[in-house]
Formats: structure tokens, sequence, C-alpha cells
């Protein structure tokens, strides 16, 4: 019975750390598994890194692409990913956290041969995120002020 008692206390409490695991990372932790994400095209990890807002506006996409095919089928958010081409060379040799403040952050992507990429963190109850205004606004893809 004891031992019974302790290793269901073990699986709650390795339940408990891996559910909040993502909490703790730091920003520039978070950039690194959100990159690694991008690059292993896990679509489901890549949503799991995205701020809130973004995951909402993707939803909402994904509900738009799945009345544009009449509801034959349920596109989901995740789905979305798999059209648009993602740049899955872009490897990461060096982060640099830029600014941080309270509830954001800017971190610095260096590649190998020089190449810079920047992204926008934001801080949720559930850890840092980043933020894809761009995905949200095409006009900031553009260069467009939000």
């Amino acid at each position: 019975m004891k031992s019974t008692r302790v290793g269901a206390s073990l699986l709650a409490l390795t339940l408990l750390v891996s559910g909040c695991g993502n909490a703790d990372l730091s920003p520039e932790e978070t950039a690194r598994a959100f990159i690694a994400a991008v690059r292993s095209r896990d679509a489901s990890r890549v949503l799991e890194r995205l701020d809130a807002t973004t995951r909402t506006h993707l939803d909402r996409m994904a509900e738009l692409a799945t009345d544009r095919v009449g509801g034959r089928r349920v596109i989901e958010a995740h789905e979305l990913f798999q059209v648009v081409s993602v740049d899955v060379a872009f490897d990461v040799s060096e982060t640099e956290l830029i600014e941080q403040g309270e509830s954001s952050a800017r971190v610095k992507l260096v590649s190998p041969a020089g190449e810079t990429a920047y992204l926008d963190m934001v801080r949720e109850p559930e850890g840092w995120r980043v933020s894809m205004p761009a995905l949200r606004d095409p006009g900031v893809a553009n260069g467009e002020a939000p």
C-alpha cells in the first residue's frame, strides 16, 4: 500500500513538473524551442509556442478554411502550416536577448552564416510565447506599421 502511494505521488509530481516546465523557459530558450519545432515541421509544437492572440487568429483562419470547403472536412489550425512554405534550413547558432520587460521580450537569432532574425516574445501564464503579428496582420509582414 505504501509503495502504491509513493508511486502515485511520484507520478503526480512528474506530471505536474512536466506540465509546468514550459513556464520556466527563458525567452531565449523558448525561441530555440520554437525554431526547433519549425525545423522539425512539427506544427503542433509550433502552435504551442505561439502566443494566445496568434493562436486565436489561426483558429479563426482554420474556421474560414473549413467554411470555404463547405464543411466537407474540418481544417485545424496546425494544418495551416502545411500549406505555408517555411524555410526550415534557417539554423540558429546563437541567440541573444535584446530586451526584456515584465511581459515582453525580443530575441535575436543568428544563423551560422551570420544571417539574423528577430522574435518578439510575450509572457503568458504558461510562460514565454512567440508573438507573430505578421500572421495576424499581413500589412505588418510588408513593413507597414501595425
